[in-house]
């Protein structure tokens, strides 16, 4: 049987379209409801992606402090332990830079990192963190500049173990 070069194509079409359709739906296994709903603002690597900036909203009575770079890193129960556990390590961030987490007392029993309770989102509005795709708590981090304006905010699932995400942007701030 003789192969037309009109079969040979669709056949090459049909290849194409089942390979793409396959790295679409394993791009679709790797999303989870604590991804953001547009995986472009989702950790996209350069300060100001916020849109215009904004002052930060006290989160305790000193942070953020004026002339001091803080982050605020924003979790749900799942993720404060091992976020807390990575912030203890030796060199987790620069020693210079004041760190909170939100969203639950602490797990752990004694940590350097402070911790505060956001029952009912209203810091969480205050940073205007994204909403994520499963429209609960938001997980991840906002990077307040010394001079109190919010100059980074991103969704981030696993940010316990992507610190050093973290400290790059940091190090765009000195």
């Amino acid at each position: 049987m003789r192969v037309t070069p009109a079969v040979r194509a669709l056949v090459t079409w049909l290849a194409i379209a089942v390979v793409l359709g396959v790295a679409l739906l394993a791009a679709r296994l790797h999303t989870s409801g604590l991804d953001d709903p547009d995986l472009a603002m989702q950790r996209p690597g350069y300060l100001d992606a916020v849109g215009p900036q904004s002052a930060a909203p006290l989160v305790t009575g000193s942070i953020p402090a004026s002339g001091h770079i803080a982050v605020v890193f924003f979790v749900r129960p799942a993720q404060q332990k091992p976020l807390l556990a990575a912030l203890s390590r030796p060199h987790a961030l620069p020693s210079d830079v004041d760190t909170v987490v939100v969203g639950g007392p602490a797990n752990l029993s004694e940590t350097a990192v402070a911790t505060v309770t956001d029952q009912d989102g209203t810091l969480a509005e205050g940073y205007d963190m994204p909403e994520p795709r499963d429209s609960g708590y938001p997980v991840g981090y906002a990077v307040v500049g010394p001079n109190g304006l919010i100059r980074y905010r991103t969704l981030d699932p696993a940010v316990a173990t992507r610190l050093g995400e973290v400290r790059t942007m940091l190090r765009g701030l000195k």
